[in-house]
């Protein structure tokens, strides 16, 4: 059973514009917007969630900066704790290609749960470097400033009912992020608090529901571990500890605003190696595609395709080669999940991917949203290889997780990100 709570927020009290103070998560951050964040506003929450620093630095170093501005904003009132705990409801609105958009969640407390409970399930898999490095700041500052992104199901719309009318009143705080400043988050940011007994029905009707992780498996593997660390630690008794409990922005999956985009796979063979074309089976059937066609209309025919079935958009090898491959069988045995058989990444790692790196030890694989990358990338070598994937569908996110089984790497992107800043949970 899930625990759903309102929490005492942590939010900016005393600051010009918040829209100069949020930030996008930090694993989304490059090093150039690192610093940008850093120059547009000194208060801006990069100077928490992701301190300055060399990478031979020990982390302990870099996030006691971290921890001494906490302290300071703290004690400046910068950044203030609601006095009444509260849960938050949360619209960001945004701009698509195909118009503007808005979703909307609600910032709560989630109580921490294994994996195989079944409360709270994964999709993609973790690696060490990121979880021990928001394990260190965990440490340090004793402080989650940024959700994880969740997601639960609400076929009849209960719960968002419920948010709809709590986002009629005026809101808390709102923030406004200048077009093309911090483009992985939305330009426009409202949040409303729901308190009292509204909030304790609202947590309530999370109960008998199931959770699945959209963005942030690093942060709630390691808020497991810190809280594994901690209630061996004296004084740690209280089953109502704020470490116990993960803050995260639960979102429906059945809201309008849901937006999921492909990440599509650039290829790179060792310079020496005989290239063998992996699509060149009897599994794929190919329709070639003029080598003009423009990187949009080429990425606008796969998803018009889609709807007859898995297919790829492959650019190369081999100058000015461009094709559509499409999925034609399954062979058996299948060894693979069982929810890859559905998935379009997933068939293109079987088939592909694993093929490759299994027969040419020293294969790369390289990741990129933007077509004409991808196009770019084959193009300018001929031991290279770009595949264009179509979006995954938030149906097979949910399919695979309740399977207890995981997507390959870089299988989802949902955008925009959740901004970092907007709310902070303080675990004690």
């Amino acid at each position: 059973m899930l625990e759903v709570r309102p929490f005492q927020a942590v939010r900016y009290a005393a600051v010009d514009s918040l829209g100069s103070v949020i930030a996008p998560p930090y694993d989304v951050i490059s090093p150039s917007e690192q610093d940008a964040l850093y120059e547009r506003d000194p208060h801006n929450v990069i100077r928490l969630e992701l301190a300055r620093g060399s990478s031979d630095e020990p982390l302990a170093g870099r996030y006691a900066f971290a921890a001494e501005s906490l302290r300071l904003w703290r004690r400046r009132n910068i950044l203030g704790r609601d006095s009444t705990p509260a849960m938050y409801p949360y619209e960001e609105r945004f701009r698509t290609p195909n118009g503007d958009l808005t979703r909307r969640g609600v910032f709560a407390i989630v109580r921490l749960r294994p994996w195989e409970d079944g409360a709270i399930l994964p999709h993609e898999r973790t690696r060490p470097r990121p979880k021990a490095d928001r394990l260190e700041l965990l440490h340090t500052c004793r402080t989650q400033f940024s959700p994880i992104f969740s997601l639960y199901e609400d076929p009849d719309g209960t719960i968002q009912e419920l948010l709809h009318r709590a986002c009629r009143g005026v809101p808390i705080a709102c923030a406004q992020v200048r077009p093309g400043a911090s483009p992985e988050i939305a330009e426009n940011h409202q949040l409303w608090r729901v308190t009292g007994g509204d909030a304790e029905r609202l947590g309530a009707l999370f109960a008998h529901r199931e959770l699945f992780i959209a963005d942030g498996h690093h942060r709630y593997e390691t808020a497991l571990e810190y809280l594994n660390e901690r209630q061996h630690t004296a004084g740690f008794g209280d089953s109502d500890h704020p470490a116990r409990f993960v803050m995260m922005l639960l979102v429906s999956v059945e809201d309008p605003g849901l937006r999921v985009l492909p990440t599509h796979r650039m290829v790179s063979l060792p310079s020496d190696a005989p290239w063998d074309d992996p699509f060149h089976s009897e599994l794929f059937a190919c329709e070639g595609v003029p080598s003009d066609v423009s990187d949009d209309d080429l990425y606008r025919g796969l998803l018009a395709r889609r709807s007859e079935g898995p297919i790829f958009g492959v650019v190369g090898p081999g100058e000015g080669r461009i094709r559509y491959a499409r999925v034609r069988r399954i062979p058996e045995p299948w060894s693979a999940p069982a929810t890859w058989r559905e998935l379009d990444v997933g068939l293109l790692q079987t088939f592909v991917i694993d093929t490759l790196e299994q027969g040419h030890p020293g294969t790369e694989i390289a990741f990129t949203r933007d077509p004409g990358e991808a196009r770019r990338h084959a193009q300018s070598d001929p031991a290279r290889m770009s595949v264009l994937v179509a979006p995954t569908d938030v149906r097979h996110i949910v399919q695979v997780a309740r399977a207890r089984e995981r997507m390959p790497e870089k299988s989802t992107y949902f955008a925009p990100k959740v901004a970092t800043g907007m709310v902070m949970y303080r675990l004690g």
